[in-house]
């Protein structure tokens, strides 16, 4: 057995189980005899984010010392409004120290599912930062590879687990109608047609992404741009200015940009430098 192995070993052998009670989706419990300074209620009823980052740090470094022997050091901790994924309630980024819990867990009748995600990506900052896993191995299903897998099971919770609950209950009321949109049960006077381009190359949306958020894009049609015999539609983001990149976009997935969200839109899709990259992009992803 190699030194490094050996030392993993050892330091796995550190993990604990800790007073938990863990639920079929990792839900957890702790005893009532176990108090923190910020509890629950306080986060419920607060709209700020004060006592729910308290809430966080306070249960991070209980848990650190409960089942991890206290090796790790505290990440930078955000509450955040939505992830890509509808269903991913958490997110450790090892690079950047960053561990993500989702804002609508907060909102839920118990907090059992925040202690189970928070011990969740826990277990991503011990298999990065304790164990040092390469990151190839780390990476094994999207991050959840047998490293991971061990440390869960040392610390008593099932690795496969899933968010029991419906994913709706983790959105908020503007993303469910950005959903409807996208799934064509309701329509909107805000959607963009092809009359609202009114003669111009590209107009600004907001663009409803699978998650139900909505982020500034550039719209483009190709017909008036390029002369191209049937309309279609080119997407570009702030990102795609940067990289070069551009993708075909279902123009009913769309929205016309409140006054308030025109002011917030990116200062690049007001630029002449625009229009270049979007010709430059068309040519070498044209038909």
């Amino acid at each position: 057995m190699s030194i490094q192995a050996l030392q993993r070993d050892a330091e796995e052998a550190s993990l604990s189980h800790g007073r938990l009670t863990v639920d079929s989706s990792s839900g957890i419990t702790l005893p009532p005899d176990i108090k923190f300074k910020t509890p629950f209620a306080f986060c419920k009823i607060s709209q700020g984010s004060t006592f729910k980052m308290k809430y966080l740090s306070e249960r991070w470094h209980f848990f650190n010392k409960e089942l991890f022997g206290g090796s790790m050091t505290e990440p930078k901790l955000i509450i955040t409004k939505a992830f890509k994924h509808m269903k991913t309630l958490g997110f450790w980024r090892p690079y950047t120290k960053e561990l993500s819990i989702h804002h609508k867990l907060f909102t839920l009748d118990s907090d059992k599912q925040i202690l189970g995600t928070l011990v969740h990506e826990m277990a991503h900052e011990y298999d990065s930062d304790i164990l040092q896993t390469p990151i190839r191995e780390r990476m094994i299903k999207k991050g959840h590879g047998p490293s991971w897998d061990g440390i869960m099971r040392s610390i008593g919770l099932p690795a496969d687990a899933m968010f029991a609950g419906d994913s709706d209950e983790l959105i908020d009321e503007e993303q469910k109608e950005n959903l409807n949109i996208r799934r064509g049960k309701i329509e909107s006077p805000n959607q963009i047609t092809p009359a609202s381009f009114e003669g111009k190359p590209y107009i600004p949306v907001m663009f409803i992404k699978g998650n139900g958020t909505a982020e500034p894009m550039l719209l483009l049609d190709s017909q008036l741009v390029h002369g191209e015999p049937n309309s279609s539609y080119r997407g570009f983001t702030k990102k795609d200015l940067k990289t070069g990149s551009c993708w075909y976009v279902d123009i009913h997935n769309c929205l016309k940009p409140t006054s308030a969200q025109l002011k917030k839109f990116p200062p690049e899709f007001d630029t002449i430098r625009t229009l270049e990259i979007v010709n430059y992009t068309y040519e070498r992803y044209k038909p």
